[in-house]
């Protein structure tokens, strides 16, 4: 799907290109009310509204493909947390407390991490859910 998704947006940057130098082209025309002009610039703006469309399309499918692999490393980040936390148990036993000391603190470090990039990964995802909602909005 991303694969198909870039040469989706290959091929709007393609016809953006175009369409700028039509635009230039086209602002030329004498008769700016004959019937051929009125057709060309409803064409323009049709196209201009379809190029607009596929742009927010994308961006909404470039969302959508960012929430997904947030959303993926948060899952991530809670498994790690869990799995550390369930050491951290193990490691402060009777049997390994001794024997564990300098891993322990290794633990409290991961989890200090973990924290960190939990926060950053809901953070991004809000900016992600407000970024889509300003594009639909537009």
């Amino acid at each position: 799907m991303t694969l198909n998704m870039k040469k989706f947006r290959i091929h709007a940057l393609d016809l953006e290109a175009d369409d700028e130098d039509d635009d230039e082209s086209d602002d030329s025309d004498p008769e700016g009310e004959s019937p051929a002009a009125i057709k060309k610039r409803h064409r323009r703006e049709l196209e201009r509204s379809e190029r607009e469309n596929r742009e927010n399309t994308s961006a909404l499918l470039e969302l959508r493909d960012l929430e997904d692999e947030l959303r993926t490393l948060q899952k991530l980040f809670d498994m790690q947390d869990t799995t550390i936390r369930q050491m951290k148990e193990i490691y402060l036993s009777r049997d390994f407390k001794e024997i564990t000391r300098n891993g322990q603190d290794y633990l409290d470090e991961a989890l200090e991490y973990l924290d960190d990039y939990k926060q950053q990964t809901t953070e991004m995802l809000k900016r992600v859910d407000t970024t889509r909602n300003d594009v639909s909005a537009a």
